[in-house]
């Protein structure tokens, strides 16, 4: 047994009534008035909140996916998917220093609730986001593929690798990165007020000189080890606690163990990640839909073996296929060119040149081929 286990008691609570927007002028006529004192909120603002007064309702409890982190960086940060996912798994569980505030609900009975900004999601979108982006590049460029993390870690000399969250846009005139004013720096891409594009030293002569002679100059691996190790233990820090508990998920209640424990739904997401960069447990996306699945080494995911996400999904991908075979005949290629290209043996490439998918509106019985069963 491992000295720490991953996640002890990994439940969640939502409200099943859902929740609902309060936009800016609503909130901070009420927060004007209300008895309690709450975080500030620009007037662009809203706030997610069940609309009660706290107490006045009952939370469900569930037990969240093991890819709850994946389906969290895949959210657009509109206000439809935002309060889509808060209804499906919660609010992130943030604190006053983070974006909850209070909502005054009847203010002349100081009736309060509480709710989390708009502006905190999305912020914390965007670093969940980026770090699921940079971790799956790391997992691309140990399987031999570094074109992206590539262009995530830089070497623009000898004595400086740096981080940069949007490779595909020019460097803006005004950062001073490559100066070294600081180890840090956002700087806006454009109109919107989420989209930050973050460059990070990762090591410098000035900052971290000591990984400089632990890093092979133009490596961009390790760095990125680095930078996301980094990264993820300062979500980690306030967000998650060593406890020492019953072992009761194995049985042994009267026996001790360490677990990592999640404060909030934020905490248990970070602290997914964790365990995926670990490699506790392996994702891959569905070959079809690129919907993400676990493949768990402890038989709690989909075998490992396993590409599709689902019957549906697994069908989509065979018939695509046989509609891949048919395209490149067509074109002039041969048996076994195909099957080189589609992984395949040449039995099952001619079998499929020669099946023929019924056209739309039917036909008559003998016109009709037969049914494709996957192999």
């Amino acid at each position: 047994m491992n000295a720490m286990n991953a996640i002890d008691s990994p439940h969640q609570d939502r409200y099943p009534g859902g929740y609902q927007w309060f936009d800016a002028d609503t909130v901070v006529q009420l927060q004007a008035r209300a008895p309690v004192a709450t975080a500030s909120i620009a007037e662009s603002d809203f706030v997610l909140s069940t609309g009660l007064a706290m107490g006045a309702y009952n939370f469900e409890t569930y037990s969240p996916p093991l890819n709850l982190f994946l389906l969290f960086a895949e959210t657009r940060d509109t206000k439809e998917d935002i309060k889509r996912f808060a209804d499906g798994y919660g609010l992130l569980g943030l604190n006053d220093s983070e974006g909850a505030v209070v909502l005054a609900i009847e203010p002349e009975k100081g009736v309060v609730g509480t709710g989390e900004m708009l502006s905190a999601w999305r912020r914390e979108l965007c670093e969940m986001r980026r770090a699921v982006r940079l971790w799956s590049a790391l997992r691309e460029a140990q399987s031999g593929d570094v074109t992206v993390l590539s262009e995530h870690i830089r070497w623009p000399r000898n004595d400086l690798v740096y981080y940069d969250s949007h490779p595909d846009r020019p460097i803006p005139p005004e950062t001073r990165l490559l100066g070294i004013l600081g180890p840090y720096q956002k700087v806006r891409t454009d109109d919107k007020t989420d989209d930050l594009r973050t460059f990070a030293v990762i090591a410098s002569k000035t900052h971290n000189p000591e990984w400089l002679r632990c890093f092979r100059v133009d490596d961009c691996l390790m760095p990125a080890k680095y930078y996301l190790q980094r990264n993820v233990n300062q979500q980690l820090k306030t967000r998650v606690s060593p406890q020492l508990l019953g072992n009761v998920r194995r049985n042994r209640p009267d026996t001790l163990a360490l677990f990592f424990v999640p404060q909030s739904l934020l905490g248990l997401m970070w602290l997914q990640l964790a365990e995926a960069v670990n490699g506790n447990r392996g994702y891959r996306q569905c070959s079809a839909c690129k919907t993400w699945m676990v493949i768990s080494p402890e038989g709690s995911g989909q075998r490992s073996s396993r590409f599709t996400c689902s019957n549906a999904c697994r069908m989509k991908v065979y018939y695509g296929r046989i509609v891949e075979a048919q395209r490149l005949a067509q074109q002039g290629r041969s048996i076994p060119e195909i099957a080189q290209r589609l992984n395949t043996t040449h039995e099952k490439v001619r079998g499929w040149i020669e099946r023929r998918i019924r056209p739309a509106g039917g036909g008559s019985r003998n016109q009709r081929s037969k049914p494709l069963i996957a192999s």
